[in-house]
């Protein structure tokens, strides 16, 4: 028995020290960054000193007399403690090596793969997975460094009723709401768009497309109505907010303050629209919007009637017959009508037809993509009101295709248009993201009907006036060539590399230096200094390509150049990589050199005027820059233009011919007028570069066949030498598809 009584204290003994080496080793390997297999070298160790012995006090129970042998046989108790210990020390064993096996992982996939994520600048995936991570490791203070860096506190006003507040990402999914916290005490959110949902009670609001940014500065105020309001069966409920329109040619308008609203899920059906049509309702003059003057002229409910006929001349829409919907087409839209009827079948319900900033808000424009194309467009007949395919991300169907919907809000002052969106099953899928308005007396097959329930009533935005002026830039005469001669001249100024300075600002780990150039700019009044940032790898052995890029409009709203300066490299390590080296001008009124230049879009003043000539100025003197560097290979420089830089282009690339080639990623003409001098397609038809363009179909700030089309068109190079790939996409094109084009057409061109 003594000898087993040995055993249990040397076996007891023997786990404290483990569990004491364990626990020491791995504070000192962490607590002074100790990587490697250092952990797997102790653990070995103190499995072999185990295992020998074991060995040494096998051989020396042999020497152990019979019965002494015997008396420990007996002894049932000690055996069950000493297996008892023995299967502890494995585990022990067991569970470190786990332990250890998971901090490998960390070391050598899981801290590279976000590491690499967030080079790379994928702000969402980084957020995934440092979520999962944090909860694995959540004393890790690397993952917690790029969690932070990708997310950022909000704060967020909702009156003295307290929600529950969730989140998800804006895009085209049904994925799943992430609860935040209660107003005034919530977590951190990732740095993009989002979708945000409010819970109290029985009571859910959603409120959609809502950058952090905004919600970090307090700047969003969400606005609910009463909660013993009574919301319709069957419909969405959306807080208040300040929103502004992303519409084609609406999208420059300031925001507007929204009231709280509800929307249908459902489009009008036949059978609804013919409770309507046979009850006494459609005969109450107090439904429908008459007497009207739309152009100088009168209308009465009277003389219209005889209008709203069906194609045997019984009241109802345009496609029936005696007052009956098609056969089968019950559960089908009701369509064939005009904004009078479908005013008036509002009036019935008790209900709105929605304005156009309720519409655009329940649509999520910015993240159709792959509602279109589950959606009816360019087919040969109406599907029905509840098919599930079409659902968007807030549950509602059928707002892209099918039919179009009528909005509350005339063209212009004349009342004569109205304003109808999401396109039709006869339309084209771009439709769905353009503003269109058509006769309000208009009974085409394809327009429809989907309702709103305004619980505060507040009519300003219903009747409010939306006119777009989309041009016809094809049609438009061109000026001479003389007076294009003087438009190039407005961004003619007085050369020197005297006072130009570049200095070194980074160098990552991966290879990548950061410089920063100085020089006068040239206008102004005389002090103001152009700042540049130049970006290549120091690996390349050979001259550098440069290229010359321009930004998105998001530059015109960031304040300093440290984001950009962070996040760009990796956006370009394809280029990079390839031994280019691309060249960032902070363009005037943007990052650092902000000014009271605020948008990018178009307008008749001065201010636009000079701010172009600024830019164009910002873009030749840059290009002077490169043209001092000797690690460059000039004589191959091309540009790069993004979104704002895509449309810009239109007028730089005609500014300067040492620029041998473009690329533009979802570039277009902007429908907005301004001075003649700086006007986009009067340059466009200049243009004598190899030029690709590579465009999403559903652009909403680029219209495929108002904006794209007519400057591919303008575009003055054979047909050979110049591209226009087309994406399945919105203001974006696949990135892989980015980096394919991109790279071949500079291979071909330089």
């Amino acid at each position: 028995m003594k000898n087993y009584k040995n055993i249990q204290s040397l076996i007891g003994g023997y786990f404290a020290f483990c569990l004491t080496v364990f626990e020491v080793s791995d504070v000192f390997l962490e607590r002074f960054n100790i990587e490697g297999d250092y952990f797997n070298y102790i653990f070995s160790f103190l499995i072999i000193v185990f295992i020998v012995g074991g060995i040494i006090f096998y051989l020396k129970s042999k020497k152990i007399k019979p019965s002494e042998k015997l008396e420990v046989k007996s002894n049932t108790n000690y055996k069950v403690v000493n297996v008892i210990l023995i299967i502890s020390l494995f585990f022990l064993f067991g569970y470190y090596a786990f332990m250890n096996s998971s901090k490998n992982d960390l070391l050598n996939k899981e801290l590279p793969e976000l590491i690499d994520l967030y080079e790379n600048n994928q702000v969402l995936e980084v957020y995934q997975k440092a979520i999962v991570l944090k909860e694995k490791f959540p004393d890790n203070k690397i993952i917690a460094k790029y969690f932070n860096d990708v997310t950022d506190s909000i704060s967020i006003e909702t009156g003295t009723t307290d929600y529950d507040i969730y989140f998800r990402i804006n895009n085209d999914s049904l994925s799943d709401w992430k609860f935040i916290g209660k107003s005034y005490n919530l977590d951190r959110v990732p740095f993009a768009r989002l979708d945000l949902k409010f819970v109290n009670g029985e009571n859910t609001f959603i409120s959609r497309y809502i950058h952090t940014y905004f919600l970090r500065q307090g700047k969003m105020s969400f606005v609910f109505p009463e909660t013993d309001k009574d919301i319709p069966e069957d419909h969405i409920l959306f807080a208040g907010v300040k929103n502004s329109l992303s519409l084609p040619g609406l999208d420059h308008l300031d925001p507007v303050t929204m009231n709280p609203y509800s929307i249908s899920k459902f489009e009008v059906t036949n059978q609804e629209y013919y409770e309507f049509l046979n009850s006494d309702a459609y005969k109450d003059s107090n439904n429908w919007p008459f007497p009207i003057v739309i152009d100088k002229k009168t209308f009465t409910l009277s003389e219209v009637k005889s209008i709203f006929i069906d194609e045997y001349g019984a009241q109802g829409p345009s496609n029936w017959n005696y007052g009956n919907f098609p056969d089968g087409q019950k559960d089908f839209p009701v369509t064939g009508i005009s904004w009078f009827e479908a005013y008036a079948y509002s009036k019935y319900k008790g209900l709105s037809l929605p304005n156009i900033y309720q519409w655009e808000n329940a649509a999520n424009l910015s993240g159709s993509t792959n509602l279109i194309k589950r959606s009816n467009f360019s087919k040969e007949q109406l599907i029905r009101y509840d098919n599930q395919e079409t659902m968007n991300v807030f549950g509602i169907y059928n707002l892209a295709g099918n039919v179009r919907e009528w909005m509350s809000n005339p063209n212009n002052d004349s009342k004569k248009n109205r304003a109808i969106l999401g396109g039709c099953f006869l339309d084209e899928t771009y439709s769905y993201n353009d503003y269109y308005s058509q006769d309000a007396f208009d009974r085409s097959i394809g327009n429809g009907i989907r309702l709103v329930y305004n619980p505060d009533k507040n009519p300003e935005l219903n009747n409010e006036s939306f006119g777009v002026d989309v041009r016809d830039f094809l049609n438009t005469e061109d000026v001479s060539d003389d007076v294009f001669k003087y438009y190039l001249s407005q961004y003619d100024y007085e050369y020197s590399d005297k006072k130009i300075t570049t200095e070194n600002i980074d160098s990552l780990s991966n290879g990548i230096v950061v410089e920063k150039y100085q020089m006068p700019a040239g206008y102004g009044d005389g002090k103001e200094i152009l700042t540049g940032y130049v970006f290549y790898d120091k690996n390349i052995n050979e001259k550098y390509k440069p290229i010359i890029y321009f930004p998105g409009s998001n530059a015109l709203h960031t304040p300093e150049d440290v984001n950009m300066v962070e996040s760009f490299p990796s956006r370009m390590l394809y280029l990079l990589k390839e031994g280019y080296a691309v060249v960032h001008p902070i363009y005037k009124s943007t990052y650092s050199r902000q000014d009271e230049q605020r948008s990018d879009y178009g307008d008749m003043s001065d201010q636009y005027k000079n701010h172009v000539i600024m830019w164009g100025k910002d873009y030749k003197k840059s290009i002077d820059y490169i043209f001092t560097r000797k690690d460059f290979d000039s004589s191959k420089l091309s540009y790069h233009g993004i979104s704002w830089g895509g449309f810009m282009a239109n007028i730089l690339l005609p500014l300067d011919e040492r620029v041998k080639s473009a690329v533009l990623l979802v570039a277009g003409l902007e429908f907005q007028k301004c001075k003649k001098e700086v006007d986009a397609h009067y340059y466009t038809r200049r243009i004598k570069i190899p030029t690709i363009m590579l465009n999403g179909k559903f652009d909403q700030y680029f219209p495929y066949e108002t904006s794209q089309i007519p400057m591919y068109k303008l575009i003055d190079v054979k047909e050979e030498n110049k591209k226009h790939f087309i994406y399945e996409s919105g203001h974006y094109v696949p990135r892989n598809e980015l980096i394919k084009q991109h790279l071949e057409w500079l291979n071909k061109y330089l």
